[in-house]
């Protein structure tokens, strides 16, 4: 899976990617093993908001389909967790459906 992260109001730290490596890949990875490796992209924005808290968006682009999922949390750890269960639950819809095909 090819990850592109870009932030907004502020910069992206060590620790940032860390949990980003530690929390939300190993949940979606599980979901692209019948796929190639270069064709799954995740785009990440993370952007801090001006009252609090942050808002994490990501666009999945696997073949055949496209999805997004959006999460606004006060901190960014649990908005990641939050998404990566959001897009565990598309991906494990989608993977029915295409079994049932």
């Amino acid at each position: 899976m090819k990850l592109h992260i870009a932030t907004e109001g502020f910069d992206l730290t060590p620790e940032t990617r860390e949990i980003i490596d530690k929390k939300f890949s190993p949940k979606l990875v599980k979901y692209f093993k019948r796929y190639p490796e270069d064709t799954v992209t995740a785009r990440i924005l993370i952007k801090k908001r001006t009252r609090w808290g942050f808002r994490v968006r990501c666009d999945l682009d696997i073949p055949g389909q496209n999805l997004h999922a959006e999460e606004v949390h006060r901190e960014l750890e649990y908005a990641l967790v939050a998404l990566a269960k959001e897009l565990s639950r598309s991906l494990q819809k989608h993977k029915e459906k295409s079994l049932n095909k």
